[in-house]
């Protein structure tokens, strides 16, 4: 069984509850996993808080080998496959992959303009975010949220490459991201990290 770790933020608005209502409804659809709804207030953090402490809560509490980080806006299509995701994922020695987000554009590419892994089934990327597959203790040290960033996809990304490791997307496996231009924490009025 892998574990999903499926993550909410409680002050969500009508529009976002009623995405992760549906995208929970979905993980529950799926074989071989087990799934763990966790937020903020149950960790204990704030909201913004929740973008780094959720990724360590889910590798300190994962008892697999792989494990995956659920945003509760990305909605999996009906052909999901679990196993071959997974295949995909052990395969490609990255430490996080992420599937594609069916409604936007995302290209090879990291920061450091190295060349970049890209094969018929995976890209690198900077960061990873909506679903994510990890390998536990792919990072030694999480680094600290950054003022005036509210997310951590990046933040995650670069500790990850600092660590000798790879962040990408899957090529050919896709989720909706519904949440795309209704963030939680991007864009909000009075939100600072």
């Amino acid at each position: 069984m892998i574990p999903v770790y499926f993550c909410s933020v409680t002050t969500s608005d009508d529009l976002r509850s009623y995405m992760a209502i549906l995208c929970e409804a979905r993980w529950n659809q799926i074989e071989g996993i087990e799934l763990f709804p966790i937020d903020e207030q149950y960790l204990g953090c704030s909201p913004l808080g929740f973008q780094r402490i959720r990724r360590m809560y889910a590798d300190q509490h994962s008892e697999n080998g792989v494990y995956i980080v659920a945003d509760d806006d990305a909605l999996l299509p009906a052909d999901f496959d679990l196993t071959e995701c997974t295949r995909i994922f052990l395969e490609s020695e990255f430490s996080t992959l992420s599937l594609l987000p069916s409604n936007a554009t995302i290209n090879p590419w990291t920061p450091e303009k190295y060349i970049v892994e890209d094969t018929p089934d995976v890209m690198e990327h900077y960061s990873a975010g909506q679903v994510r597959f990890c390998l536990k203790g792919h990072l030694k040290a999480w680094p600290p949220m950054e003022t005036g960033n509210p997310g951590y996809d990046a933040i995650h990304g670069a500790a990850i490459r600092s660590e000798g490791g790879r962040a990408g997307y899957f090529k050919n496996h896709k989720a909706l991201h519904l949440g795309e231009k209704f963030s939680q924490i991007w864009n909000r009025e009075g939100v600072t990290a």
